[in-house]
């Protein structure tokens, strides 16, 4: 039997109903997986439609949550705020919000959700019901708070932290690092580079050693120099790191510097200090010193003449005692001068183990009997840039001490030469390091098998005048320090009580070729001793003295008492003046200055400058002028007449 057409009309809507079903159903399991929160609330905010996600975020169940207001499920504290947001979303003013908040949990905690809502709209525009999702997001912000507490931490520390990314633009400065290099906060770091934060030669020091040698090791930690603002550099002592990615490729950079600028400066008040005190027990040394030399001048000078009225040919032997003792404060002047690290002469690339073959028969002779020299020089040794004959004081000074120590008993006493390439990490461990770098040095090593030295002795060895010695001045050592400090080189002791002691002592290798370096040719001779010689000299007896020595070399003479006086007698006398002795330091105008207005009357002037310095730091201010030559006070007539030599010589070519 066919149906009926109402029969028809019945399983029509059946299946109708029936496909519905099965769309709800498959529409509920598809809104049911999501991880968010789906929601429904009809237009006064209460639920009436939520996904199982629900319940995975809050603990509640679904049933006991449909018809409930939303808002009872937000954490009190932030219920007035999400009531405004409804509020403004139920006036038209926006038609969807997204916004953070609070979520009360069943546990008693609370979850942060990300809220996203909108007006459901009928097809005249009504507002129907408003729905949306939630999303949890308390991982995220427990992520963001600690960065937050981290950047706190960060920005709280009194010291420069940086980070920059694998191409070396910077992410992020702290407060005391923008701080550090004069750096507002309102100046945008990201658009920066590492090179920005530092001078060009730290910069390239950074990318050609340190961070190769960060990419390899994972960390770097060193003192560098950062770029002030304002064109000063800031010392600092730095701690890099490298963070790489799972492949080992290199994802950022950070760094954390130490403003080295207050211990800088406390370490130069302290040393200022340390030099005053030296300076104390260095000038009661001198007056003794010179004291005892000048006893010896004052009292064979009033012997001499006493006895010349009644015994001419005796007074030779006291004027003798009188040129010994001179050249003994001579030399007492040139230990000081050595202490004071201007003591280098005649610089030139030397060989240390040819300075000490040189000397080996007075170095045995000088040491104790029962001592052993035992030496073992390298061969083809780089040549450094020092003065030959403080390489032998040096030399002397080691040895001799060393000898000593071993104190009348057989021992041992050896002499090393070689090369080392020697890290920061070893300068900083020696006696003088400031502003040497890493590279290779030729060393000086001497070692005895002697007494040895306590911490305390060591902490002295090289103050002047500290000695433990029953005969000695204590200017050894603190001499050999200056000659080494003038050297641009660095010390190194090793010692024990009662197991020896071994000092080395490390010269940068020369970069000049020896090659190149000239050999000494013989002064040329004397084209003449005739003409008149221009003495300038605030000192009295100086010019005194001067001036005979030069009229005994056949020359006339013209005294002059300071710089303008030179000035004056020089342009009345020029024509008659073939060679001028001029003292460096005067009143009214000293000898550079002197120097200088003589050189505009005459270009071709042969001047000869005098100073109690040593040539190389009397003569630094008058590089490339002109200068004929040069005298150290005080003088022998010899030394005088290869330098009239000089002048003359050059004049007549």
């Amino acid at each position: 039997m066919k149906p009926t057409t109402d029969e028809k009309a019945i399983q029509a809507q059946y299946r109708l109903f029936e496909a519905l079903q099965e769309s709800e159903t498959r529409y509920k399991r598809l809104v049911n997986s999501l991880k968010e929160v789906v929601f429904q609330t009809d237009m006064e905010g209460r639920w009436n439609f939520l996904n199982d996600a629900w319940t995975e975020l809050t603990g509640f169940d679904i049933e006991d949550c449909i018809g409930n207001s939303f808002l009872d499920y937000v954490l009190p504290e932030d219920r007035q705020y999400n009531l405004e947001l409804f509020h403004a979303l139920l006036s038209g003013n926006e038609d969807n919000l997204r916004y953070e908040i609070r979520y009360r949990h069943r546990d008693g905690g609370f979850r942060w959700v990300e809220v996203y809502a909108s007006l459901v709209r009928d097809d005249v525009g009504k507002a129907l019901m408003r729905s949306g999702t939630l999303t949890d997001i308390t991982d995220r912000k427990a992520s963001e708070g600690e960065r937050e507490r981290l950047l706190a931490i960060l920005d709280n520390s009194s010291d420069f932290i940086g980070m920059a990314d694998a191409d070396g633009k910077v992410m992020y400065v702290n407060t005391a690092g923008r701080s550090m290099v004069g750096l507002s906060a309102d100046d945008d770091v990201t658009r920066m580079t590492i090179a920005d934060f530092y001078p060009a030669v730290e910069a390239e020091r950074l990318h050609s050693r340190i961070f190769p040698d960060l990419i390899r090791m994972g960390s770097y930690q060193t003192e560098i120099l950062f770029a002030h603002q304002n064109g000063q550099n800031i010392p600092a002592r730095a701690a890099f790191s490298a963070q790489k990615q799972p492949d080992g490729s290199i994802e950022s950079y950070s760094v954390i510097a130490h403003d080295l600028r207050a211990e800088k400066e406390q370490q130069r008040r302290f040393e200022h200090i340390q030099r005053l005190e030296s300076m104390g027990v260095l000038a009661g040394g001198i007056a003794h010193d010179f004291n005892n030399i000048l006893t010896a001048i004052l009292g064979n000078a009033a012997l001499a003449e006493r006895k010349n009225m009644t015994d001419p040919q005796s007074t030779q032997r006291y004027l003798n005692n009188i040129v010994d003792s001179s050249e003994k404060a001579a030399e007492l002047c040139k230990q000081m001068l050595a202490y004071s690290g201007k003591g280098k002469f005649v610089v030139e690339p030397v060989n240390l183990s040819e300075i000490v073959e040189n000397i080996i028969k007075l170095l045995e002779v000088s040491i104790e009997k029962g001592v052993v020299l035992k030496c073992r020089l390298a061969k083809n040794l780089p040549q450094i840039e020092a003065d030959a004959s403080q390489m032998q004081q040096i030399v002397m000074n080691f040895v001799i001490n060393a000898s000593d120590a071993i104190a009348g008993n057989s021992g041992v006493v050896t002499i090393d030469t070689g090369v080392m390439q020697v890290d920061r990490a070893y300068l900083d461990s020696t006696f003088v390091y400031d502003e040497l770098s890493d590279g290779r040095y030729v060393f000086l090593e001497v070692s005895d098998t002697g007494c040895g030295m306590d911490k305390v002795t060591q902490e002295h060895l090289f103050e002047p005048f500290f000695t433990t010695k029953e005969k000695g001045h204590g200017l050894g050592m603190s001499a050999v320090l200056g000659i080494v400090r003038g050297h641009q080189g660095a010390i190194k002791v090793y010692s024990e009580p009662g197991e020896g002691t071994t000092i080395k002592v490390l010269f940068p290798v020369s970069k000049q070729d020896s090659a190149a370096v000239p050999a000494n040719s013989p002064p040329p001779e004397l084209r003449c001793n005739s003409g008149t010689v221009l003495v300038i000299d605030d000192e009295e007896t100086v010019r005194e003295v001067a001036a005979l020595m030069i009229e005994d070399m056949g020359f006339d003479t013209l005294c002059a008492v300071d710089g303008l006086d030179g000035v004056d007698v020089y342009r009345q006398h020029q024509h008659d003046i073939v060679a001028v002795l001029l003292d460096m330091t005067m009143p009214r105008l000293d000898g550079k200055g002197c120097f200088r207005e003589l050189h505009r009357i005459n270009p071709n002037v042969q001047v000869i400058l005098s100073s109690g310095y040593n040539e190389q730091e009397a003569t630094s201010r008058f590089t490339g002028k002109g200068l004929a030559s040069f005298v150290q006070k005080p003088y022998r007539p010899e030394v005088l007449m290869a330098a009239l030599n000089t002048a003359i010589s050059a004049a007549t070519k």
